[in-house]
């Protein structure tokens, strides 16, 4: 039986011979000057737009699918609600009922008896703050 060992020593080895013929395939290339430079992908792109698609938003799809799709959701229900609340406002536009205006007077009977003035306070009826204990008067019976 053999060990694993054997087993990805005998794949290695194959895969190793076709490394080998791609490797002189493109050594053949550039010797006739069919492919100028081999490079990474990555140092191919030297748009910083480039680098910034494939790197941010292309391994991301499906999240930012689902974010736009979030965001067409918010903006189909403001849209509905803006609709739904300014039909409510101008109901509310109508003459206001008797009712209404009693209660309105009233408020503003209260705030007119509020807002009257009274006798200022004489010094005497404020409450004074206790100062810093370093300005406190000690009195000290001698005994």
């Amino acid at each position: 039986m053999k060990t694993p060992r054997d087993i990805i020593l005998q794949h290695h080895c194959a895969a190793e011979v076709g490394l080998q013929t791609l490797s002189a395939q493109q050594l053949a290339q550039l010797a006739a000057g069919k492919q100028s430079r081999v490079t990474p992908k990555a140092a191919r792109s030297n748009s910083f737009f480039t680098n910034l698609w494939a790197e941010v938003f292309l391994p991301w799809r499906k999240v930012w699918l689902g974010l736009g799709a979030a965001w067409v959701v918010i903006l189909v229900f403001n849209t509905v609600l803006r609709e739904d609340s300014s039909r409510i406002a101008l109901q509310s536009l109508s003459a206001p009922t008797p009712e209404t205006l009693q209660l309105l007077t009233e408020q503003r009977r209260i705030l007119a008896q509020l807002m009257e003035t009274t006798e200022p306070q004489t010094p005497a009826d404020i409450p004074r703050k206790p100062g810093p204990r370093s300005e406190a008067v000690t009195r000290r019976a001698i005994v």
